[in-house]
């Protein structure tokens, strides 16, 4: 239950289903407020239980498409699948990890595999500020020019190229 917990917090639009045989967890889930899908008993005989999940797929994979709002982000690459929010964006910056790409939200981090090139490509809202950094000018609180620094709230920061700040600046100014 802390897990499914800890995903509705982090994606409030994932299909959570529970396996189980323990169908008296059931009421548990109301009580932690996870809205989970379904709820799939593991004594179910073959036949009932292959319709089940079958069922529970198809309802999950008919609403990958749609938004979790009228205002949300969504960016799909060949690995990941990401919709959030757009309000709740900051950055997007390059990962350590080989291949991934680390958001940023006024909720926390979330990393996934992707480019910076691509997201910056996938809403023109967003700015790449940098080679390694996509900002959401809606939530930009500052601009250190001098340091190139971006500030978002909740102490949080980027880059910002010398190229990119001029550009930056206007669409900060026009949001």
């Amino acid at each position: 239950m802390e897990i499914a917990r800890e995903i509705r917090e982090k994606d409030p639009s994932a299909s959570i289903v529970f396996v189980t045989t323990h169908s008296e967890f059931m009421p548990v889930t109301y009580r932690y407020r996870v809205s989970a899908l379904d709820f799939i008993d593991k004594g179910l005989n073959d036949h009932d239980y292959q319709e089940a999940v079958t069922s529970v797929l198809l309802h999950a994979a008919s609403s990958v498409n749609k938004t979790v709002g009228e205002d949300s982000f969504s960016f799909k690459s060949e690995h990941s699948q990401v919709q959030v929010p757009f309000s709740d964006i900051l950055y997007f910056e390059t990962s350590s990890t080989i291949h991934k790409v680390i958001l940023t939200t006024k909720k926390g981090h979330m990393e996934f595999y992707g480019k910076v090139s691509d997201i910056a490509k996938a809403d023109k809202r967003l700015y790449q500020s940098h080679r390694a950094y996509v900002v959401n000018p809606e939530n930009v609180v500052r601009i250190d020019k001098a340091n190139h620094i971006v500030y978002f709230e909740n102490d949080e920061s980027c880059f910002v190229s010398r190229l990119k700040l001029k550009g930056l600046i206007e669409k900060v100014d026009n949001k």
